[in-house]
């Protein structure tokens, strides 16, 4: 005798709602992974946007630091050597002046400071591997010649001192003149309120 099971009413209202709250638990749990998915999105394009900022400032801050570099560098007259000069470091080399005479040992005194620079010279754009000889080779009457230096390494400028006005003016109203296949800037020397000041020279 075959027996056939039958559902009641009951049983399968009560199968139909479990079936209706099981489907109702899937959906919350898939909104749940929805919102937690676009949760980690937002989260991903903040981080990009806040990676972006800071290697857009990264770059600024490299180019900003290599341009004043390149500026320190770069001297275009005798009154940025001038200035650059008188600055205050507890760095010895940081900005100093190497001395090399022709004929004479001494150290000027303040008192003839101004006729000195009445008798030099400014050279600008100098070759870097210029010596004392490359120049005393183009003029006569040179009496000294001082190479700038920074950080042990001559920076293009050159100061030199004839024994008349007349020779440094001479030279001075050139304009430009050829160093090793190079155009050098001449003129005289500037003078101003600061002239009388005592220079530092390092004599080694």
């Amino acid at each position: 005798v075959s027996t056939q099971s039958t559902w009641t009413p009951s049983e399968c209202l009560f199968f139909f709602v479990t079936f209706f709250w099981y489907l109702m638990d899937k959906k919350e749990e898939a909104k749940k992974l929805s919102k937690q998915a676009l949760i980690l999105q937002l989260q991903a394009q903040d981080l990009w946007r806040k990676a972006y900022v800071l290697n857009s400032s990264t770059t600024l801050k490299c180019k900003s630091k290599a341009e004043k570099i390149l500026e320190k560098d770069r001297v275009d007259n005798g009154d940025e050597v001038n200035r650059s000069s008188e600055v205050k470091s507890d760095k010895p080399n940081q900005y100093n002046f190497v001395k090399k005479t022709a004929n004479s040992d001494h150290t000027p005194s303040n008192s003839n400071n101004t006729e000195r620079k009445l008798r030099t010279i400014f050279m600008g754009n100098c070759p870097f591997n210029m010596t004392q000889s490359d120049v005393k080779q183009l003029f006569d009457g040179i009496e000294e010649v001082r190479i700038s230096m920074r950080d042990g390494r001559p920076n293009g400028v050159t100061f030199v001192q004839f024994d008349t006005i007349e020779r440094a003016q001479s030279v001075a109203s050139q304009g430009t003149i050829n160093i090793l296949g190079r155009e050098v800037r001449v003129k005289m020397q500037e003078l101003d309120h600061k002239s009388t000041k005592k220079r530092s020279y390092d004599e080694s």
